[in-house]
């Protein structure tokens, strides 16, 4: 993560190998976290294949793999 401060904005680079540099930034920390999340969904529903369940409709590999966060009900203060 990076700061600028002649832009006064956050910035964070993916550590996972994308075609093209991923770079990030929002005003806060906060922000930022949330589009890091984001980003992250984003690159895991992209990279998976899609399954068919028993009805024979597609289904994403996405939610088993997205990253558990321990307490998704709370924001920090």
């Amino acid at each position: 993560m990076l700061y600028s401060l002649g832009q006064r904005r956050f910035y964070a680079l993916a550590a996972w190998p994308t075609p093209e540099p991923l770079i990030i930034s929002d005003d806060t920390a906060e922000g930022l976290a949330e589009r890091m999340r984001e980003a992250e969904t984003a690159f895991i529903r992209h990279a998976l294949p899609v399954t068919q369940d028993r009805r024979g409709g597609a289904r994403s590999q996405a939610s088993a793999a997205a990253p558990q966060h321990p307490y998704p009900h709370r924001r920090a203060a």
